[in-house]
């Protein structure tokens, strides 16, 4: 009797690591993960943000469906740059002459440095470009 009853406690327990282990990777199917790459700028000056909050380092300002996610940006490499909040929206630049900013469409973000020194430096290390990764957003 003691047997049957650790037998099925075990097939329970087994059953219910696969059930979580299947999870995740259901929500990856449903909910995919990507990087995207992007036009990275910087700004130095500001006072306060389209969602209110004063500017500070950590903050990029981004299209507005990505108001209040955080993000993660990566170097051309793949190399982990840091976790921004996308607190703060722009324009960018009218490529094209559509009348649709580079940050309206998505294509480039502004990341906030605290002095001009500080833009300089972001633009050496990591250049013009970088990948950038929502990893929760507001709307779900």
């Amino acid at each position: 009797m003691r047997k049957r009853i650790l037998s099925v406690l075990l097939v329970l327990l087994m059953l219910f690591l696969i059930l979580l282990y299947s999870l995740p990777a259901e929500a990856a199917e449903k909910y995919p993960v990507r990087k995207m790459r992007v036009t990275c700028y910087t700004y130095p000056e500001g006072s306060i943000t389209a969602s209110g909050c004063e500017v500070r380092e950590g903050i990029v300002a981004a299209k507005k469906d990505w108001m209040d996610a955080l993000v993660v940006l990566y170097d051309m490499d793949m190399n982990f740059i840091g976790y921004f909040e996308v607190k703060d929206t722009g324009f960018g630049i009218d490529k094209n002459g559509d009348g649709i900013g580079s940050i309206q469409e998505g294509t480039s973000i502004d990341v906030f440095r605290d002095d001009l020194d500080r833009c300089r430096e972001w633009v050496k290390t990591y250049g013009d470009y970088c990948y950038v990764q929502i990893i929760t957003n507001a709307e779900g």
